[in-house]
């Protein structure tokens, strides 16, 4: 699985690269600028991304809104809706507006810090991304 995780919390952005790295690579981004370079390059080299956890809260764009920019950039490269990278909204914002905003802009699901990784190993594998 090639992965990203855009975090600007550098504990929290390490502790989802090592969980992650079990499973393939992984790529880390602690800023929106970053994100959306990593995104685009990994649209442009064909070396798509099947995951990426994204925090809400960051310096420049906000979570929500790279991830409507993400999904945009898909749609723009002719990515079809089943090939599409799987985006976890990972943050300490657990308040129903939250939510319903990243459901509602196409996130595949949502995770509250601390993130437990026997929660997040159970979420990678109900998107299919691992095997139990």
């Amino acid at each position: 699985m090639n992965s990203l995780v855009v975090e600007d919390d550098a504990t929290q952005r390490l502790f989802l690269k090592k969980v992650l790295e079990k499973y393939g690579t992984c790529d880390t981004a602690e800023n929106s600028t970053e994100a959306e370079t990593l995104f685009r390059r990994s649209l442009e080299q064909k070396r798509l991304y099947q995951l990426v956890c994204l925090d809400i809260l960051l310096p420049g764009k906000s979570g929500q809104d790279l991830l409507k920019e993400f999904r945009s950039l898909e749609k723009n490269a002719g990515i079809l809706f089943h090939e599409r990278c799987r985006i976890l909204m990972v943050t300490a914002l657990g308040d129903l507006k939250h939510v319903t905003e990243a459901f509602a802009s196409d996130c595949d699901g949502y995770l509250v810090k601390p993130i437990d990784p026997t929660k997040l190993k159970e979420k990678l594998v109900s998107l299919g991304l691992v095997k139990e």
